[in-house]
């Protein structure tokens, strides 16, 4: 499985490696009220169009009101993800993804970790980082085909295989290019897959 996974490639390489999804990066407000906007005006145009008010006053509260009720919607169902722009999701993903390999870095609370596997679901993003020791040795190149082994997988839902392959990959390019660490920094952290909100 995925945790024994970890473990042999911690094992094998003296890194100690933290794998970490959620389900978004960001409540993404602005895509909420970009999208209730666009369907409220939509729906309330269509309304007019077929159905004329005793008084045009009311078409813009209407209107407001329409928005409110689907931006509710899309927050609640989640369908504001849709609603997103590209660079948006890329942003938010990317500093979640510092952000908690900064936290799993921290060795005033006993973690060492060198390289983090993140996964933001709804944005279907992404990262892979690593510390700085590795980052000396392994090209961008080297991350982004890691990264790009694991897509396939992910598209069929097929989510133990996508992390087990990448982490198997993963572990065979650092051996060839790093080499194993004189030092272990491994096992300091539950080797499993960390769910956060």
């Amino acid at each position: 499985g995925i945790e024994k996974n970890i473990q042999a490639f911690e094992e094998n390489t003296g890194h100690e490696l933290i794998v970490v999804a959620t389900r978004a990066s960001d409540p993404y407000p602005g895509a909420v009220w970009r999208g209730g906007a666009l369907l409220g005006i939509t729906l309330a145009a269509i309304f007019f169009h077929y159905y004329e008010l005793a008084s045009h006053e009311w078409e813009i509260p209407l209107t407001g009101l329409c928005a409110l009720s689907l931006a509710i919607v899309l927050k609640q169902t989640g369908l504001h993800k849709y609603f997103l722009f590209p660079g948006e999701a890329a942003r938010e993903t990317s500093e979640k993804a510092a952000q908690i390999f900064s936290q799993f870095q921290s060795k005033a609370i006993g973690h060492e970790a060198s390289i983090l596997l993140f996964f933001s679901m709804d944005e279907r993003k992404i990262h892979l980082l690593v510390d700085g020791e590795l980052n000396q040795k392994l090209s961008q190149t080297d991350l982004n085909v890691v990264v790009a082994e694991l897509i396939p997988h992910f598209k069929q839902k097929n989510f133990g295989a996508g992390i087990e392959v990448s982490v198997t990959n993963l572990e065979k390019r650092i051996l060839e290019k790093v080499g194993k660490r004189a030092t272990s920094s491994g096992n300091k952290v539950p080797n499993r897959v960390f769910w956060i909100d």
